[in-house]
């Protein structure tokens, strides 16, 4: 699945001309007006099906072939000129070929097993917000709503929810010592587990929290609260998620920024 990588839209926003970075996927990022970009990307890629979905006993086939995709996306982005204020929006369009997942006919009579999709395709709109009054301070918005369909079944992708998004808040107590929240929201969308029979997976709401510690660039410390309103929830039916949760570690990292 192209996407338009995050890197590269921070490392070419002052250009004024296209510059492309790689053959297979191809960016391309254009300042329009002035403090806006303009990006464009395209890849393809090719996926080999797992050796569980060819010998699985329940759903496996053996007759899998490898699924491939093509992807495009187009963006723009905003920023004000001592970045208080970024804003983004983005549409993006897949395509998959033989993309491997159940066989939509053989789910209507009860049956289970893995096929390749004739055609399937995703198309999605995102937009982001962030905002940083002061230095100390910054808070980020995102939201992305998906569509995705099965050409000859008619039926949509599973595991795809149709909107997702979250809130986030960053707060610099002292320069060494941050503290950052999360609310992340996913709408329900379909599934069909074999044990359950089940046709969806209902959607949640997650708050997280974290305390970071940073003596010095290359080490920082974190404890952490995921959960935190301690939520019912499931990434995929069957699965619950964990419930509210306290974590404490330690991270080093090779090439620190300060």
């Amino acid at each position: 699945m192209a996407k338009t990588n995050p890197e590269h839209r921070r490392l070419l926003r002052s250009l004024r001309e296209c510059s492309i970075k790689s053959q297979f996927p191809v960016w391309c990022e254009v300042s329009t007006v002035p403090l806006s970009v303009y990006s464009r990307g395209y890849g393809k890629g090719s996926k080999l099906p797992s050796l569980a979905s060819l010998g699985d006993p329940i759903i496996g086939n053996p007759d899998l072939k490898p699924e491939t995709s093509t992807g495009w996306d187009l963006g723009l982005e905003y920023h004000t000129p001592n970045n208080e204020l970024t804003a983004t929006i983005e549409y993006s369009h897949n395509r998959f070929n033989k993309a491997i997942d159940l066989d939509p006919d053989l789910l209507n009579q009860g049956m289970f097993q893995l096929t390749n999709l004739d055609e399937a395709l995703t198309k999605g709109m995102g937009g982001g917000l962030r905002l940083s009054p002061k230095a100390a301070v910054s808070f980020q918005a995102n939201i992305t709503y998906l569509t995705t369909g099965v050409k000859e079944a008619g039926a949509s992708l599973r595991n795809r929810p149709k909107w997702r998004g979250g809130l986030g808040l960053n707060f610099q107590v002292f320069p060494k010592v941050s503290i950052s929240s999360r609310m992340r929201f996913v709408s329900s969308r379909l599934d069909f587990p074999i044990p359950t029979q089940t046709t969806s997976v209902g959607g949640y709401t997650k708050v997280d929290a974290t305390l970071n510690y940073r003596p010095v660039p290359a080490w920082r410390w974190y404890a952490a609260l995921r959960n935190l309103t301690n939520v019912s929830y499931e990434e995929f039916r069957g699965f619950p998620g964990p419930p509210l949760t306290f974590r404490v570690g330690i991270k080093y990292l090779f090439s620190p920024r300060n």
